[in-house]
């Protein structure tokens, strides 16, 4: 699909998601519960009803997640309490990993920035994603595959307090940071509520 454009990339990275910090719609799974055991079987993704209700739900759900069970209900013709079992679901099984809200951030002043890092010992990059997570400011973490081992994303409401907050990784993992370089997100063209990658053609 990209080929055509094969002219305009200098190089092409490949991301895998590591941690996504935020409030979760369940516990972790490292995380006993009484009915832990009775975790739902896994989702066999093959294409029958039950599957089908899963990717639609999905679809409503990345649109919009607040979206009221009734009306995912009333749009899919299935009972509500079908919703919450599928739901409860999906939830268990790590599909649906939290629910978030999508902000016009130009709107409300706050500036994006994408960071990429590279370290001399890739083997100490899960003892800096644990620091990395504790900073609020943080919302998105990657480990990647490519020319850089971590890809972070992180809001703010001003430069200095970006420079301040890159100062203080710099300084404590002075002798673990081999490279990195970063961006200012400066306008925002799509959002994961508008992919179709649940949208049946």
């Amino acid at each position: 699909m990209l080929e055509k454009y094969s002219n305009y990339f200098k190089k092409i990275s490949i991301s895998q998601s590591y941690e996504l910090p935020g409030s979760q719609p369940v516990p972790q799974q490292k995380r006993q519960t009484k009915d832990s055991k009775k975790t739902a079987p896994p989702t066999d993704w093959k294409d029958d009803e039950k599957t089908s209700s899963h990717k639609k739900i999905l679809s409503l759900l990345n649109k919009n997640a607040r979206i009221p069970t009734i009306d995912i209900a009333l749009q899919l013709k299935i009972s509500v309490p079908t919703v919450i079992s599928y739901t409860k679901q999906l939830v268990q099984e790590g599909i649906i990993k939290k629910y978030s809200v999508t902000l016009d951030e130009e709107k409300i002043g706050l500036k994006r920035f994408l960071i990429r890092f590279t370290f001399a010992d890739y083997r100490k990059i899960d003892h800096i994603i644990q620091y990395l997570r504790s900073n609020s400011y943080i919302e998105e973490i990657y480990k990647v595959i490519g020319e850089y081992h971590l890809e972070i994303m992180l809001h703010t409401n001003t430069l200095e307090h970006f420079h301040a907050i890159m100062e203080d990784i710099r300084n404590r993992y002075a002798n673990d940071l081999k490279d990195y370089d970063y961006c200012i997100i400066n306008k925002v063209y799509m959002v994961p509520s508008e992919s179709l990658i649940f949208d049946e053609e």
